[in-house]
């Protein structure tokens, strides 16, 4: 994807774009399906002339990215269809059952059937659809195949190691350059247990580092999409390298001034140097790479041996230490910004 330019985009600019187009998306959906979507018809009687915009304010109550992987995951199923002259407008719990089949003998992954699931209750309510029972007996079953004989490839996140932590301290507190900006804003994830997404919506001006610990506002979550936004914390707290959170700020700030809605700029590494793109948010892929490079060179290890390590990660670190120690639920669930802290692990 292309990054915000430094013209002025902003990261809030360039997702309310792309929500745009996946909305638009999920309008041709609710008129492919005709008659079967209730929602359009309703609209219509009720608001005339104005049928359109109620369409999409009603459509678009959702995350860019949750539009996004519905749809696309709905558009598969209407490829399917046509291919094998089904009729998903609405949707039979005989054709549901005849879709997941099709993918468990094209051997889905095992979190395909639940997904597929998932999407279709939520296309149907979004545009007022009847619904198949996806608690169908067949539909569980087929949904059990895939995870008793796929189920090993569902892979937990694996915690980063307490040495690795304490080495990124030492880039944080001893390196003034992009390296230890870098190794500063991974270990605010850890010790902020956060995940990457969720940090990119933070404001840097808005960060305040006061009686030894960080507070911000991510102003968008995964579990928060309303843009209430959603405080964290982090503690100024060391493994190894005390004094790394107030050094590492200034670092940070040093290399990145000025104001903006994301925190860090698009970074990855290219013939073994790390990079950075000004006015550009940062990117899954490039910023897994630097990653993995920066784990490695904070432990010097090859990246071969960071392989293994993802964003979620670092968002994972505290919480698994602290389930090892037998930390209390509650706190860990607090510790993971969980929306019900109380929920099960």
């Amino acid at each position: 994807g292309q990054g915000a330019t430094a013209s002025g985009e902003g990261l809030r600019a360039k997702e309310m774009a792309k929500k745009e187009f996946w909305v638009e998306e999920l309008v041709a959906v609710a008129r492919r399906a005709g008659p079967a979507a209730e929602l359009p018809a309703r609209l219509f009687q009720s608001y005339g002339e104005q049928f359109g915009q109620m369409l999409r304010l009603v459509l678009g109550r959702s995350a860019p990215g949750t539009l996004e992987g519905h749809v696309l995951r709905w558009k598969n199923i209407e490829a399917w269809a046509e291919e094998h002259s089904e009729n998903i407008y609405p949707m039979s719990n005989e054709t549901l059952v005849r879709y997941i089949q099709f993918k468990n003998e094209k051997k889905c992954g095992p979190s395909v059937p639940d997904a597929t699931c998932g999407t279709v209750g939520w296309i149907c309510k979004k545009i007022g659809m009847r619904c198949p029972d996806t608690a169908d007996q067949l539909v569980l079953a087929l949904r059990d195949q895939a995870l008793e004989e796929r189920g090993e490839e569902l892979k937990e996140a694996v915690p980063l190691p307490m040495t690795t932590a304490a080495a990124l301290e030492g880039l944080a507190l001893h390196r003034a350059d992009t390296v230890g900006a870098l190794a500063w804003w991974v270990l605010c994830l850890v010790y902020g247990s956060l995940r990457d997404d969720d940090t990119v919506h933070v404001r840097p001006q808005d960060l305040v580092l006061d009686r030894g610990v960080l507070r911000g506002k991510s102003w968008q979550t995964k579990c928060e999409r309303k843009r209430r936004g959603t405080s964290f914390a982090v503690p100024d707290s060391a493994l190894k390298y005390e004094g790394w959170l107030q050094h590492g700020l200034k670092t940070f700030n040093d290399c990145f001034p000025g104001e903006r809605d994301y925190w860090i700029p698009n970074f990855t590494v290219k013939f073994g140097r790390l990079e950075f793109a000004e006015g550009e948010t940062p990117e899954l892929g490039p910023t897994m790479k630097a990653l993995r490079w920066l784990l490695a060179l904070a432990e010097g290890k090859t990246v071969v041996d960071t392989e293994k390590y993802t964003w979620h990660s670092c968002k994972c670190t505290i919480i698994d230490r602290g389930m090892e120690v037998g930390e209390d639920q509650l706190a860990l669930g607090m510790q993971g910004h969980w929306k019900d802290p109380n929920g099960p692990m």
